[in-house]
């Protein structure tokens, strides 16, 4: 389909709003409420994170 229909655009344009909104509430949520915390692998191995900014994808990469 080319050119996208309307829709396409608007929905976009909806989507982008939201997560834009959405990025800043976890950025000031990570800025004012982050802290060091522990976290516990399956295997029992306990690694340091952060709260609101360790993911899981930084733990598995630290394994």
């Amino acid at each position: 389909m080319n050119p996208l229909p309307q829709y396409i655009d608007e929905r976009l344009s909806i989507y982008n709003k939201l997560k834009a909104e959405h990025d800043g509430l976890l950025a000031e949520k990570a800025a004012k409420d982050s802290k060091p915390i522990k976290i516990t692998l399956p295997d029992g191995k306990v690694v340091d994170g952060e709260s609101w900014k360790t993911t899981p994808y930084q733990v598995a990469c630290g394994i």
